[in-house]
């Protein structure tokens, strides 16, 4: 609710135009069912009608979202190409171990050695 408040009324303040309340909040409601999720990738839009909706940024732009993925896989091997490999550990290596169980903050980490 407080998203929608706060999107809507910057919205509303923003418009220069004089449209009805009923269009506002219809405009409004396209915009933010055709934004896309961060953690799915997809519109609620999108996944409830298993296809992207028509905006006018799409008939500007009709290949945003191809160059926005290309760009995205580009730095995802990037990211992968200077990524570390998992840590081999071997014996005898001096290692910093957690302490849940301390009392004080000086005693919260303590050095230990692989067996």
């Amino acid at each position: 609710m407080r998203l929608f408040n706060e999107k809507f009324t910057k919205q509303v303040l923003e418009s220069n135009s004089e449209h009805s309340l009923k269009h506002n909040i219809a405009d409004f409601l396209l915009r933010y069912r055709n934004t896309p999720h961060g953690t799915t990738g997809l519109s609620p839009a999108e996944l409830l009608m298993k296809r992207q909706l028509r905006m006018r940024l799409n008939l500007v732009k009709p290949y945003l979202t191809k160059l926005v993925n290309k760009k995205q896989e580009f730095q995802n091997v990037q990211f992968d190409r200077t990524r570390k490999g998992e840590r081999m550990l071997d014996i005898g290596d001096v290692v910093k171990v957690k302490n849940t169980r301390a009392q004080s903050k000086t005693d919260k980490w303590l050095f230990g050695s692989i067996i």
